[in-house]
């Protein structure tokens, strides 16, 4: 559904899922941050968009082709909520810093 958060569960053991490096690298990051699914077109697809320039590259090839293997793995976080982001608990993984100081 548009705007929900899926993961990986922390119980999925991803050194174990039979990835490339790359698919490793990208269950990693399904695992720690999850994704915001942007489309609700009811398909089961799942879509791995790169910039242009990454087009070509076998580390986008090879998570191109180990998405099938990850997207089993993927569950909605069902306690996503304003107060909760991204489940609430501790983050898996520290949180990505500022894109700007904030104002003086």
């Amino acid at each position: 559904m548009f705007g929900t958060l899926i993961a990986i569960p922390p119980t999925v053991a991803v050194n174990s899922l039979g990835l490339t490096p790359s698919g490793i690298v990208l269950a990693r990051a399904l695992q720690d941050y999850g994704a915001y699914c942007d489309d609700s077109t009811g398909t089961e697809n799942l879509i791995i968009d790169a910039e242009d320039a990454a087009d070509g590259m076998p580390e986008l090839q090879e998570m191109r082709a180990d998405i099938v293997k990850i997207r089993t793995f993927l569950r909605p976080v069902l306690n996503n909520t304003p107060a909760t982001p991204g489940g609430g608990g501790t983050p898996r993984a520290p949180l990505a810093p500022p894109l700007r100081p904030p104002p003086a």
